[in-house]
């Protein structure tokens, strides 16, 4: 079965630097696809001061304009590895666009569970 990793045009970030939704510096390992624009965000332990269930907006724009990803276009899988358990999400915005500055604004998000398999 071929993996993320496998396919060709994948990239993979550890860790991918961001800010969370209070400006402070979080981080996540990364893969992400830029022909097809998605992304799959890992949160880490001790990542920062939110994880990234608080800050998938800030996370998204960081993605876009480090990637050139269509905001519209962009698919976020969230996967969330601890000890015990892994579970994984979609993470769905009402809207993604650029802003007036050139930047990124999503509003809206909200989680879906995947089936881990």
């Amino acid at each position: 079965m071929e993996t993320p990793l496998d396919m060709p045009g994948t990239q993979q970030v550890r860790p991918f630097h961001f800010f969370d939704a209070q400006h402070h510096p979080t981080r996540c390992d990364l893969v992400v696809h830029l022909a097809h624009g998605w992304a799959i965000a890992t949160e880490l332990p001790q990542s920062g001061h939110a994880g990234i269930n608080q800050c998938p907006h800030t996370l998204a724009a960081k993605i876009c304009g480090e990637y050139d990803v269509d905001p519209a276009a962009l698919v976020l899988l969230v996967r969330y590895a601890y000890p015990d358990a892994d579970s994984y999400f979609v993470v769905h915005f009402i809207q993604g666009d650029r802003d007036l500055f050139n930047g990124f604004t999503f509003f809206g998000p909200s989680r879906e569970p995947l089936d881990p398999d």
